[in-house]
């Protein structure tokens, strides 16, 4: 356990990516016997979209981004209105306040998200959670999340302050290409070029992020 817990560390602080960021959990959660995980961050406002890092099906998540699920999943409002970590799943009896609710769970368990341990995370406004998820109620699952659960808190709070760090200042360098690509200041090939960065930045926000070339005439503008 140790050694695990060393080796989190270790690729957390090296990590300079979501890549690395999924790579340093995925290790430490193999080494928990927990099947997988998903981190998701919350935006700070209803019209952003959430953040997610996890090892769930690549299809699911993607049908769960695309439909907003995020909006009315029954873990996540508990993560929103709780603090303390949580079990859900049928086999916890997890009740269903709606129709839509109860298809969620259905659509998931046929991914094998069946039921899960999530841990809220609350940071100064900031809401995320993250959950280890199983395709059933296993013994192995209940023992690691029971007998690791003030690990796994940890585990949860340190990942996410590294995930701050690197997501937070691709939100902030997009926001800022939004704002100059939207002004007056420049025009002409740069105000393309940024134009270029933003839309490349949406089929892929991990990078590779392309530089900016400056004409001659407006470099006088960034002195």
């Amino acid at each position: 356990m140790y050694h695990a817990l060393q080796n989190f560390v270790d690729r957390l602080t090296e990590s300079t990516g979501q890549d690395g960021l999924q790579q340093s959990m995925a290790d430490i959660t193999a080494a928990l016997n927990l099947p997988c995980f998903a981190y998701l961050a919350l935006p700070p406002k209803p019209s952003g979209s959430p953040k997610l890092i996890s090892t769930y099906p690549s299809l699911w998540t993607a049908h769960y981004m695309r439909r907003h699920y995020e909006r009315f999943d029954p873990v996540v409002s508990q993560a929103i209105r709780h603090t303390r970590p949580f079990r859900w799943g049928v086999e916890f009896g997890t009740r269903f306040r709606s129709e839509i609710e109860r298809e969620l769970f259905e659509e998931a368990a046929g991914f094998g998200i069946r039921c899960g341990f999530t841990i809220p995370i609350h940071d100064k406004g900031a809401i995320a959670a993250m959950t280890f998820a199983t395709d059933r109620r296993r013994v192995n699952f209940e023992y690691s999340t029971t007998k690791h659960a003030p690990v796994l808190r940890v585990i949860a709070m340190y990942f996410h302050a590294h995930a701050r760090r690197i997501l937070l200042p691709i939100e902030l360098s997009m926001a800022c290409c939004y704002h100059l690509a939207s002004s007056n200041v420049f025009n002409g090939p740069l105000k393309e070029n940024l134009l270029g960065i933003l839309e490349s930045s949406l089929v892929s926000p991990q990078g590779p992020w392309p530089s900016i070339e400056i004409p001659p005439e407006q470099s006088s503008a960034l002195e």
